[in-house]
């Protein structure tokens, strides 16, 4: 009864992963490149977490799904002799991506708020003060 469990629990992974991977590259295609929301850094930091994640799904199915069959024990063995088994600890990965994901919009953040040569007003309307851009207009 386990070793169903396992075959199905695995080929349910595996598919609903696929699945999330092209919907996910839709979206993340279209966060990249479609024009009005294409140059905000918030939506290509989620683009950059989705792609860590899906990267760690990844590893996961790889790491510790397929570990029980018997046609990936030779792949391991392989690993293994290879000294490629140092990225069974991924903890690297998550302080990059958390260092990424602090480090990206910083750029942003500091154009906004120190080279930003926006003008506020304040203008009361009845029910307090606010601060609205002060825009310029010229009637060309």
């Amino acid at each position: 009864f386990l070793f169903i469990f396992d075959i199905s629990s695995t080929v349910l992974v595996t598919i609903f992963l696929l699945l999330t991977t092209v919907f996910a590259a839709f979206v993340y295609f279209h966060l990249l490149f479609t024009h009005p929301i294409s140059k905000y850094f918030t939506f290509k930091l989620i683009v950059f977490n989705g792609i860590a994640e899906l990267l760690s799904c990844y590893a996961n199915l790889i790491v510790s799904q397929l570990t029980s069959y018997p046609f990936m024990h030779a792949f391991y063995l392989s690993l293994k002799r290879n000294y490629l088994s140092i990225f069974k600890d991924f903890k690297i990965f998550f302080i990059i991506s958390v260092i990424l994901s602090v480090l990206l919009p910083i750029t942003k953040i500091v154009d906004i708020f120190v080279f930003n040569a926006a003008d506020y007003v304040e203008r009361n309307f009845g029910f307090g003060n606010i601060l609205m851009p002060h825009t310029t207009s010229t009637s060309n």
